[in-house]
């Protein structure tokens, strides 16, 4: 073999222990990150000691590597910007809406208290003209049930 052929050769097999080594890493660093957060693509396990071997075979090949690994950081800083850039408005909006959603719930509540007065006036009626007493009580116990819940807050569980 003469020396181009070995240097080539060497190359490659730290390319492929360098490979191994990452894979490695990233099993590790994975079960502890999954727990913690879900963004495992943007992990950066550089071994440096690889790095600077190959780049002494082989410097194109390193140049290369670390030039992925910059452009790697700079999407996932660009993405994080991003990111708190949406949270940021999102809250904005959530602000600026909160005043609407706080007249809207007090014109709900509202308008179920006014029906179920008018329900009970109404079942007043029905009750000094003879009506039945089913008719009555049902005039009576649909708004207070709608009331109560209203005031109360209870909401169906299973909503998603």
């Amino acid at each position: 073999m003469n020396k181009s052929q070995d240097s080539q050769q060497y190359a490659n097999e730290l390319e492929v222990e360098v490979q191994e080594d990452v894979l490695e890493n990233s099993s590790e660093s994975s079960n502890s990150n999954t727990f913690i957060q879900n963004n495992l693509h943007f992990v950066q396990n550089i071994d440096i000691k690889a790095l600077t071997d190959l780049s002494k075979c082989n410097s194109e090949l390193a140049s290369r590597a670390m030039e992925l690994y910059e452009n790697q950081f700079e999407h996932a800083k660009s993405m994080d910007t991003k990111i708190v850039t949406l949270e940021e408005n999102e809250q904005k909006a959530r602000k600026e809406d909160r005043p609407w959603q706080r007249f809207f719930a007090f014109l709900s509540i509202s308008a179920s208290v006014g029906i179920s007065v008018y329900s009970l006036i109404k079942a007043y009626e029905f009750y000094t003209s003879g009506a039945s007493d089913t008719i009555v009580g049902l005039c009576i116990s649909i708004p207070v049930g709608i009331v109560a819940v209203n005031l109360l807050g209870i909401k169906n569980k299973g909503q998603k």
